[in-house]
């Protein structure tokens, strides 16, 4: 089921983010643009998204992976996987520590991975190592709230406790309802262990929790496109 788009309310934007993606060794083992094809012809790529089908990460990974390999010499195929454990930090720890590392294998992890080494218990990577590629988007973040759920502005969320859905710390879910409690003074409430933005938003529609306080806003109106 997807949330009904009048029953939004957008509080504020909260910061543009980087979605990025991480290939673990070279693109090739040769630069010869033949030996490049020979290497591909055939194979068979893995996209490794490190949240949960059906959400923002997870859509963009497949917009992605459906035009990448047009752009691949040797015409090889790819596959989309989701591991979503910790955040993606599960995915991101096998792909350092096992591979393989030789260009067949693309890992798409949430925004927080690059600083999770600093933040987060149970990382086992060094993000300077990693091949950053690039972004799809960058976007602003919003919190919003179920129609029922009597909030209207940034000053009432001062006064009035607000249960919102997350995943796991490292997440903008988490990290940035924490933040704006301790800059702007606000009460919102996180309960954490949702596996991804769809568990999220039916736990909203069930009343478990009120809202979300911080996804991205590409991810809000791919996922309530009506």
């Amino acid at each position: 089921m997807r949330i009904i788009p009048p029953a939004l309310r957008v509080c504020w934007p909260l910061a543009c983010l980087l979605l990025v993606g991480l290939l673990l060794g070279g693109a090739a083992p040769a630069n010869a643009q033949a030996d490049v094809a020979a290497f591909y012809k055939g194979k068979q790529l893995r996209m490794v998204v490190g949240s949960a089908v059906g959400g923002g990460y997870d859509l963009f990974a497949r917009i992605v992976a459906r035009h990448v390999v047009n752009h691949i010499p040797g015409n090889p195929h790819i596959i989309v996987q989701n591991q979503p454990a910790a955040g993606g930090v599960v995915m991101v720890n096998q792909l350092y520590g096992q591979g393989p590392k030789d260009g067949t294998v693309i890992g798409v992890p949430i925004n927080g991975i690059p600083t999770a080494p600093l933040l987060q218990a149970g990382t086992q990577f060094d993000p300077t190592k990693l091949i950053w590629i690039g972004s799809t988007n960058r976007e602003a973040y919003v919190a919003f709230v179920w129609h029922t759920v009597p909030v209207e502005s940034i000053t009432e969320l001062t006064t009035k406790e607000v249960a919102v859905g997350a995943t796991t710390p490292g997440t903008t879910m988490v990290d940035f309802p924490l933040l704006v409690n301790d800059v702007l003074g606000t009460r919102f409430k996180v309960v954490r262990g949702y596996q991804g933005t769809p568990q999220i938003n039916l736990a909203i529609e069930r009343g478990e929790v009120q809202g979300m306080g911080g996804l991205g806003w590409a991810s809000v109106k791919a996922q309530t496109p009506h």
